[in-house]
């Protein structure tokens, strides 16, 4: 029985080192910054009656990029692939105003304070190979909200976002590993207007501007834009790690630091 014992244990290992498979990656660590900003214009101007909301807000997060691993090979893609860490909160301001003038009265708001995530201070983002062959980036529980006071009650900035943007991406140079840091950016914007019957975009680089229509009695002027930008600083810290895996464990071994 020990001896027919011993040849399974034996032929399980085998077995596992057979299906073993390898890769070479770069490793790296480093730093994320996540900035968001908010920008809204929303007017109404008709005879007798002028109605104007605007508002500022930005957001700041920054945290540590424990361990990355990216591939040697462009486009390749595997589940221990990637890395992680945390994000916490540095600073988040917004200010708001709404101005309603009519013939009979004036209403007149302003309003300031900090726009924080909601939830806790401290969020876990993800980094992963996405199936274009870029590094794609998840934050978790991503959701920003103003906290602010006003002048008066029953009003509130337009300033918020919930949820982070499906899809998002750095573009990798075609050999990482042959540079000793690298500066990843990327960006994302939400637009949209409500003049008429509305309008929504999203897209990357410089967002549209504010929409100007006017119908022959009310003139609208609205443009909303949250914009979020992202850095990847990272600097290299093994130029070849040997990542030897199964489908239930990795092992890594740094077989060239420089």
């Amino acid at each position: 029985m020990r001896i027919l014992a011993l040849t399974l244990l034996l032929t399980g290992l085998l077995a596992a080192q057979a299906s073993a498979k390898t890769l070479h990656a770069s490793a790296w660590k480093g730093k994320l910054i996540v900035y968001t900003t908010f920008s809204v214009q929303d007017e109404r101007h008709k005879e007798g009656n002028d109605n104007v909301q605007r508002a500022n807000a930005d957001h700041v997060m920054s945290g540590r990029v424990r361990h990355l691993l990216l591939p040697h090979r462009a486009g390749q893609r595997n589940s221990w692939l990637g890395g992680g860490g945390s994000l916490d909160q540095l600073r988040g301001t917004v200010q708001s105003t709404y101005t309603d003038v009519d013939a009979f009265r004036t209403i007149d708001v302003s309003c300031g304070g900090k726009i924080r995530n909601n939830g806790g201070s401290t969020l876990q983002f993800r980094t992963m190979m996405g199936f274009s062959g870029a590094l794609k980036l998840e934050v978790d529980g991503f959701s920003l909200v103003p906290k602010e006071e006003c002048s008066r009650e029953g009003f509130r900035s337009p300033t918020q976002i919930d949820g982070w943007p499906d899809d998002w991406v750095f573009g990798l140079p075609s050999a990482p590993h042959a540079s000793r840091t690298l500066e990843l950016q990327s960006d994302w914007w939400r637009w949209y207007s409500t003049c008429g019957e509305g309008e929504e975009r999203e897209g990357s680089g410089e967002p549209p501007g504010v929409v100007n229509v006017n119908d022959g009695d009310e003139q609208c002027i609205s443009g909303h834009v949250v914009r979020i930008h992202t850095l990847l600083d990272l600097k290299r810290t093994c130029a070849d790690v040997k990542l030897t895996y199964t489908s239930s464990s990795a092992r890594e071994r740094c077989v060239r630091r420089r």
